[in-house]
């Protein structure tokens, strides 16, 4: 004979088992859900992709202030006449050893 409450622990476990069913197949559908508009929220946001774009720059130059020939504004100006999108100006350090 089988003892007693067995069958409302396996009735219970049967239950909880379809629940956590039930739970995985809503999170996926969540999860689908969520990528679907997050996916359309960027694409409307961005509209149509842009072609790459270059842009023209220097990452290293000196000026006066180190051994270079021309003092910082002018060479700043220069880069921008020039048509340059971004300047890196570098300045070795120099030491009395």
């Amino acid at each position: 004979m089988a003892k007693p409450g067995t069958k409302k622990k396996a009735a219970d476990a049967k239950k909880t088992e379809v629940l956590m069913q039930k739970t995985k197949i809503i999170s996926a559908f969540t999860l689908a859900l969520f990528l679907m508009a997050a996916w359309l929220i960027f694409f409307t946001a961005c509209g149509p992709a842009a072609p790459p774009q270059w842009y023209k720059g220097n990452l290293h130059t000196h000026t006066t202030n180190s051994d270079g020939d021309t003092d910082p504004d002018g060479v700043i100006a220069w880069y921008v006449d020039h048509g340059y999108n971004f300047l890196s100006i570098t300045q070795p350090v120099f030491t009395d050893k």
